[in-house]
């Protein structure tokens, strides 16, 4: 309970400070977690090295700095957002072509979203759902804490949008089996179980990639959607939507994953200091068959 009230005091208080004071103190915030208590150092640098051995360390040294300052300000923009009204988050996270996203539920059928930690993908809880004409449900792994996973929902099905755990995804595809729905999930998360994994080679290395959503896909024959978010500068976001695949069932087993982890791994080349590189993302091996 005391982690739930702080929490609910620290929105509340964030609510009362504007976005420049804010950003100042993640100015501050990202000096201690860098030069203070090295959050993550290794896992971030290890994480770097392996992903771009061709960057000299000077170059491998800025992104890493750069890294603490897009954590700090998703950190300090999430708390924020869950007090912003709509017409502020439309401002600020603002979808360049829902057009592709609208052909979709023109045509009557739901979609699959696919997004990834990359710059702020908190905010689109909240700001998808009123800029495209598909229902939006986000499935979200719930937390341990069950006061803040309450809480966390209720403010993040605030604009429409429906909020569903992973393991009722498939309950909620039956139920809204009449409905155009979005269904959106984040799809660069490190797997659980390696028993229902694609391999692929992303980020010079052999990555164990989560198969659900291409499950889902592929069951379901629902497009398939990226949505890559893009800073303008901070506190500002442009989300362009692209199709993924069109029709999920007529293509090879894998394909799916791979074309996301490819889009992926174009955009973090693009801004590698903006992904989320302090997860250990590569912990799991793939093990060797037995000649």
């Amino acid at each position: 309970m005391i982690s739930y009230y702080l929490l609910r005091f620290v929105v509340f208080l964030f609510s009362m400070i504007p976005f420049s004071v804010l950003y100042r103190i993640s100015n501050g915030v990202a000096f201690f977690l860098y030069k203070i208590i090295h959050y993550r150092y290794n896992v971030i640098l290890t994480n770097l090295k392996n992903a771009f051995p061709e960057k000299p360390v000077d170059e491998i040294e800025l992104i890493l700095k750069k890294t603490y300052l897009n954590l700090s300000d998703i950190m300090i923009e999430s708390i924020k957002g869950m007090t912003l009204d709509l017409p502020e988050l439309v401002r600020r996270y603002h979808f360049k072509n829902p057009e592709i996203a609208d052909r979709v539920f023109e045509k009557g059928t739901s979609a699959i979203g696919l997004v990834s930690h990359y710059n702020n993908w908190e905010w689109g809880a909240y700001a998808t759902s009123p800029q495209l004409k598909l229902e939006v449900i986000g499935v979200f792994k719930p937390l341990s804490n069950k006061y803040i996973n309450r809480y966390l929902r209720k403010i993040r099905s605030r604009f429409n949008a429906q909020i569903v755990a992973m393991n009722q995804t498939g309950r909620a595809i039956i139920e809204n089996r009449g409905t155009p729905t979005l269904f959106v999930l984040i799809a660069d998360q490190n797997p659980s179980n390696l028993k229902h994994v694609h391999w692929i080679n992303f980020l010079n290395q052999d990555t164990a990639c989560f198969d659900g959503p291409e499950k889902i896909a592929r069951k379901t024959d629902y497009p398939v959607l990226h949505f890559a978010i893009e800073r303008v500068k901070r506190g500002f976001y442009d989300i362009e939507v692209s199709m993924l695949c069109e029709n999920p069932a007529n293509i090879t087993e894998g394909e799916i994953t791979r074309l996301y982890m490819n889009t992926l791994e174009k955009q973090i080349h693009e801004k590698p200091e903006n992904w989320l590189w302090s997860h250990r993302r590569w912990k799991h091996k793939r093990k060797k068959k037995m000649e």
